[in-house]
């Protein structure tokens, strides 16, 4: 009898000591399985990471032993195809709400139309995630960010309160024989509405008035201003909020001879021409097709550049250089350059994240700086075009070649300023050269611009001549500018150096690899992009642009650089607990999930428009994507590589394993029946 029990203690041992060498190898890791819940030094981990004195700081360096060990919980699987799949599922939820106003019998034609109408058009358009894209890349593969944005929609209908006041404000404003009304009668309107709504996201009104005219349209000025020459029937503010009259207009501007992104009576949805006898599908089908470029080109727009490297690091400088042809001192014969406004535009934006931003001044001539002479005389180009006046004629234009000052000036930098050679060479300066020319020629950038933006500086032209007609209409008038005033472009020109912010009226399609140009968005409010817009003032798409763009990238770079070694580990089919030691994969886990958890919060942020806070987060995530790297570094440096012949794979099943196993059940049988 004691021979049975300790024949049987035998044989439950080697069942013990078989299962669990056949599944040892399913786990490579000690650490517990997740739980689903944060661990509960989240919350101080997230205050330091918004503390303002630490963040430049690791904040997981302030994590106890115990603490990091409760971050280190392991997913249910470690395969690196699930790994990348987090890296690259980054997305920003963006709530839109379209306000339909007139369009309950009380509008024009008395269309009556129900919110759901509209809403399963949204859906079917946008319910794909978009990535967010730059048009101005090194190569195809940049053009495209890893951060997705994912629309929500929301549709309501106005009753009759709203247009009621719109259709007052519009009889009252028209006389007699104008039919053009300034587009702040509206949006004093509309701004109203929204501030009392309450409401911090992105809001497109819908407008449908009852014509008191066969044709009108709004002027881009305010009211009492002079007329300009481009007409617009839509509007962006300075809060995020849009909106569109589908009863004004239509209009038509754009390209005149040649070029993409002419704006005709085909580009906006109609009335009196998407309706056939009441149906009113087609007309839906338009407005939400509408939507889906005005979330496109103004609510979610492309990217331009990469953000200057230092703006949301430490505090940075804007230096002008205006470089004139006359002597220093000399009376300015034209002082139409506004400097100060360019400075009270830039301060009132909210993407500085703590940092601020100088302002310097300074002056030299082509007359005595031999340096900056030289730029400028080696930049100079000439262009010939035939003229047909009756007869065709050759016609030179002079030019100034942006690349060539870019590459001179480069050359040139640490001596532009002889009272300080290394000002403008500093990384926290951000240089805008201004060529005041008196030329009383025409003398542009590259034959068309006065601003170019590049990655380290701005560069700019101004000149005497008083009006430039360019190859663009609006209506039957053609579009011309002033010159002597390079205010409004260098502004543009900053943004996009700076922040990265993308000209209205352009896009990156990605589905022919191109920059696409649609004109009908560069009189959406008052914009320093374009021809068609006089202003200077930014509207909420500028602003939301100049604070959410550094993030984006912050968050692609780190992401990034990240799924290139993810991806090496990936191509030699190997999972990570099997290159890592156990403290390397407690470390690696709990680094990932720390990671994961600040993406979370940048993500939520994002999404509720407080971009201080998602940029600390976003900042903080480098110093995690850091320490990740460390490790697989160090991790592959252990490794090393063996070849296996495919008949010894093949008998693989005979390993010991598995052997153990059979001898196991042999003594099972020779214990329970033999014996019998």
């Amino acid at each position: 009898e004691k021979k049975g029990k300790g024949g049987r203690l035998v044989v439950y041992l080697l069942v013990v000591v078989g299962i669990w060498v056949c599944f040892s190898g399913v786990s490579g890791s000690h650490i517990t399985r997740l739980n689903g819940e944060l661990p509960g030094s989240a919350e101080r981990l997230g205050y330091a990471v918004l503390n303002p004195a630490s963040s430049l700081s690791d904040p997981f360096k302030l994590l106890e032993a115990s603490e990091v060990t409760a971050w280190a919980v392991e997913n249910p699987s470690l395969q690196l195809g699930d790994r990348l799949a987090e890296l690259s599922s980054f997305r920003e939820k963006i709530f839109v709400d379209v306000r339909l106003v007139g369009f309950s019998g009380d509008g024009f034609s008395k269309i009556n139309v129900r919110s759901e109408d509209l809403t399963k058009y949204l859906d079917s358009l946008l319910n794909d995630e978009e990535r967010v894209t730059v048009t101005s890349a090194d190569s195809n593969d940049d053009h495209e960010l890893i951060v997705e944005r994912e629309y929500f929609f929301t549709v309501t209908k106005d009753e009759h309160k709203l247009i009621d006041e719109i259709d007052a404000a519009v009889a009252s404003s028209q006389r007699s024989s104008d039919s053009v009304v300034s587009y702040q009668v509206i949006d004093d309107i509309i701004q109203n509405d929204y501030e009392n709504s309450k409401s911090k996201q992105y809001a497109i009104y819908i407008l449908n008035p009852n014509k008191i005219r066969t044709w009108y349209a709004y002027s881009q000025n305010p009211i009492g201003s002079p007329t300009s020459t481009c007409y617009t029937t839509m509007w962006a503010g300075r809060n995020r909020y849009m909106w569109i009259d589908i009863s004004a207009g239509p209009l038509v501007y754009g390209p005149q001879t040649s070029g993409e992104g002419i704006v005709n009576q085909q580009s906006f949805p109609r009335i009196d021409r998407d309706t056939n006898h009441g149906k009113t599908d087609l007309l839906m089908l338009q407005l939400a097709m509408w939507v889906h470029k005005a979330c496109e080109f103004i609510i979610a727009p492309s990217m331009h550049n990469e953000p200057w490297k230092n703006i949301n690091r430490q505090d940075s400088t804007v230096h002008l250089v205006m470089i004139h042809d006359h002597a220093i001192g000399d009376k300015e014969r034209f002082k139409f350059f506004q400097w100060d406004k360019i400075r009270e535009e830039i301060e009132k934006l909210s993407g500085f994240h703590n940092r601020k931003i100088d302002w310097k001044r300074s002056e030299v001539s082509l007359l005595d700086n031999l340096y900056a002479n030289s730029v400028y005389l080696n930049s100079i180009k000439t262009h010939t075009s035939a003229v047909q006046g009756g007869k065709i004629a050759a016609q030179l234009h002079q030019y100034l070649d942006s690349k060539e000052l870019h590459y001179w000036l480069q050359k040139h930098l640490n001596r532009i300023l002889p009272s300080d050679p290394d000002e403008l060479a500093r990384p926290d300066v951000i240089p805008i050269f201004l060529f005041d020319i008196s030329h009383t020629d025409v003398l542009l950038l590259d034959r068309f611009s006065q601003a170019v933006s590049f990655p380290d500086m701005v560069i700019a032209v101004q000149t005497s001549v008083n009006r430039v007609t360019y190859d663009m209409r609006c209506s039957s008038k053609p579009v011309t500018t002033d010159p002597r005033d390079a205010s409004r472009p260098i502004l543009g020109a900053l943004l996009e150096t700076v922040w990265g912010v993308n000209p209205n009226h352009q896009v990156w399609d990605h589905v022919h690899d191109v920059v696409r140009e649609d004109y009908m968005w560069s009189v959406v409010g008052s914009t320093p992009f374009g021809l068609f817009s006089p202003g200077m003032n930014l509207s909420f798409s500028h602003r939301d642009s100049v604070a959410k763009n550094p993030i984006y990238f912050e968050i692609h770079k780190n992401l990034h650089s990240l799924i290139v070694i993810l991806e090496t580990f990936e191509d030699y089919g190997l999972p990570l607990h099997q290159a890592f030691s156990i403290e390397d994969l407690e470390s690696f886990t709990a680094r990932w999930n720390v990671m994961k958890f600040k993406c979370k919060q940048v993500q939520h942020y994002l999404s509720f428009y407080q971009y201080s806070s998602a940029m600390a987060y976003s900042n903080s995530i480098m110093h995690d994507v850091i320490a990740l790297r460390t490790i697989l570094y160090r991790s592959a440096k252990n490794l090393t590589t063996s070849l296996r012949c495919n008949e010894e794979v093949a008998q693989s099943w005979w390993s010991w394993k598995y052997l153990l196993i059979l001898v196991s059940g042999g003594v099972v049988f020779y214990v329970l029946f033999a014996r019998r």
